[in-house]
Parts: C-alpha cells; structure tokens; sequence
C-alpha cells in the first residue's frame, strides 16, 4: 500500500464508504504501524512530543464528540473505536506521519547504497566496518561493502588480499565473496588472498571456525558442501582445475605482509617480481634472461627497493637500475 492508497482508504473511511473487505485492510494496517511510530518518534523531524501530544489529545477528543454526534451506519462497526481514533490520529498527523513511514510503505524494497575502498600498489590501509570489524587491506586490493549491514547477514566483495578481525554477531554471519569462493564466519581473524591475476585463491585461519565454499555451489554458510577451517588451516583453490587443497600453514607464510614484512618461501624470479611490484608500486621491464629454475626463501623487513634488490641480484646474477617508478633488470 502506498501513501495515496492508504490516503484514499482512511478518506473513504471517514466517510464510511468502506467496504469490509477495506475495513479490515485498514484495521490490519494501523495494528502495525501506530505503537512503531510513537516509539521511534524523532523530535528533529516532527516536533517537540509533549506539545504534539497535547494538541493531539485535544484534536482526537473533538473528532470523537464529532462521532458521537452523528448518526453511525451499520457499516461503521466494521471497525472498533480504537481504529477510528488511530484513522483519526492519522489524518491529523498529516505530512509527519508519511515523512516517517513512506520507506516503510513503498512496495519497492530500500535502496542500499555500497561504499568502496581500495588501495593502489605500494599502499597498504585499513578500515574499520560499522559493525566493528576491522580489514586490514594489501597493495592493489579493494572491498564493496553496504553502507548499513542487513538485519540477518553482513556480506562484503573482495579483490586482491586482506585480513579480517571480524567482530563476533551470531545472528549475523559476515560473508565475503570473491571471484571463486564464499567465506563465511561468525568472530574469526583470517586472511583470503583473491587476485585476479593469479591461479589460486586462498583462505587461511588464525582464531575461530571458518566456512569456504565454491561460488554457486549454494547460498553460503556452514553446510555439507564447506570446506571447515580451523585455526593454521587454509584452502588453496585451483582457478584452472577447480579443485581445493587444504592444508596447515606457517605465519609468516600468510601473515607477515600484515605486520610489513616482504616473506618469501621457495619463491621463483616471477612470484618475487609480481610481491615487489605491488609492494612498491613499481613496474619491472625485464632486459635479460633470468634464471627461471632457481627459487628464493628470505624476509625482509623495513627495507628500501634498493636494498632488496641488492640483495636478489647475487641470487639470480642480474644488474639493475631504478628510474622513478620503472625498474630494468638487466
């Protein structure tokens, strides 16, 4: 029912014109809605109460002497006194009254709008969600989230790597989608790694229970098809043959870009490349033939672009030299 229709329902009403079958839609309507409105009541928006109340009161008493004056058609009693005082409450609320519930009325649901934030290669930031949670996000990454969380879910849209500290609400899951996969926890910290230009996709526990599952494979949650990850367990999942691996990891290994340190383990001259690019938000322009057999294990932490470049120069036997934010290997 929209405000016109509800308008042209009360109007006929109070001209008792209405049929049965409008009585009862009104009963029904005004049991639902009258005890929310005085309760969510907002000063700002209509007024001082007690002085509202005041007028009101005196308003209803008139329009109920007005009723017991006249003479009441049979079809009146279709409704009992206390609706035809809330019609009347209606009608004298006026513009506040539909100021109020028009959102509530439309049969259209509300529109919610979605924020976005997102990080450039060689930044790192977080954000704090207004449940609480807080997403810590890495270089060249991005989340969409709703700018008010639904009543039964919280459900947010991630590109590239973060970790979640998600603050605990049974009655909520939090939810987060990417390309391949649907995780879902209820307080957990944890960490899902999701580029699009990389093979896998993965999620890795640190504290709480964690529920992964393939995108489309149903509406997400602890259910048959989750893969069910406990604290230093993590799925892999292959983009290519679509299947999952999980496994137990180390903390460096998934964590310690969070805590500013650049962890390598058996890393080839590409994996490094790519991790430094958006490290540093720069750009490799490859001149030479690099060693493509050779892996690299090593950390580095506070360190310059200069002083790691160094440092993997003596591991796969290249030259280099830094032009602002192109780098050329050589």
């Amino acid at each position: 029912m929209n405000e016109q229709e509800l308008r042209s329902l009360i109007d006929k009403y109070l001209k008792e014109e209405c049929s049965e079958q409008e009585s009862q839609l009104l009963e029904s309507f005004i049991n639902s809605y009258q005890s929310d409105f005085i309760e969510h009541w907002n000063e700002e928006t209509l007024g001082k109460k007690k002085e509202f109340k005041d007028q009101l009161f005196q308003d209803i008493r008139n329009k109920i002497n007005e009723d017991n004056s006249a003479s009441i058609p049979k079809r009146a009693s279709l409704l009992n006194r206390s609706v035809r005082i809330a019609a009347s409450i209606i009608i004298i609320l006026g513009a506040a009254f539909f100021a109020y519930f028009l959102p509530q009325l439309s049969n259209e649901p509300e529109e919610i709008a979605w924020e976005l934030t997102k990080t450039e290669l060689g930044q790192k930031r977080f954000v704090t969600l207004k449940d609480g949670t807080i997403v810590h996000l890495n270089a060249g990454s991005s989340i969409e989230y709703p700018s008010e969380f639904s009543p039964d879910k919280r459900s947010i849209i991630l590109n590239g790597e973060a970790y979640f500290d998600v603050a605990k609400d049974p009655a909520r899951p939090f939810q987060i989608k990417t390309n391949d996969l649907l995780t879902t926890v209820l307080g957990t910290k944890f960490n899902i790694r999701a580029y699009e230009d990389e093979k896998t996709t993965e999620v890795a526990v640190v504290s709480g229970k964690v529920s992964v599952q393939k995108i489309g494979s149903s509406q997400g949650g602890f259910t048959a098809d989750s893969e069910i990850l406990l604290p230093t367990e993590m799925v892999i999942y292959s983009k290519s043959s679509q299947d999952t691996e999980k496994r137990n990891f180390e903390y460096m290994e998934i964590f310690a870009w969070k805590d500013k340190i650049i962890y390598f383990k058996n890393a080839d001259i590409h994996e490094i490349l790519q991790k430094l690019e958006r490290w540093y938000g720069i750009t490799f322009l490859v001149n030479s033939e690099l060693d493509e057999d050779k892996d690299f294990s090593g950390r580095f932490q506070n360190k310059s672009l200069e002083s790691v470049l160094e440092g993997l120069s003596f591991v796969f036997n290249f030259q280099f030299e830094i032009n602002d934010k192109i780098v050329t290997l050589k």
